[in-house]
């Protein structure tokens, strides 16, 4: 099976995008569940979601440069 490098960078791009997106609205839901909401208890988890979206992300980015 033949591998097109641009349509698996397009598609590396578009994930990362993705991963960018589902970030940025993790945060905004932990500061608003955190300051406005009060809800405590729910930092911690979310913070680990975030965690590992981030650690997702970088993962993502530097995939195909260790070759």
């Amino acid at each position: 099976m033949n591998r097109n490098p641009e349509e698996e960078l397009k598609q590396k791009r578009l994930f990362m995008i993705y991963f960018g997106i589902a970030l940025a609205i993790q945060v905004i839901v932990l500061f608003i569940y955190y300051f406005r909401e009060g809800q405590t208890q729910l930092a911690f988890p979310m913070l680990l979601g975030i965690f590992i979206t981030g650690a997702g992300l970088v993962t993502l980015s530097q995939f195909g440069k260790r070759q």
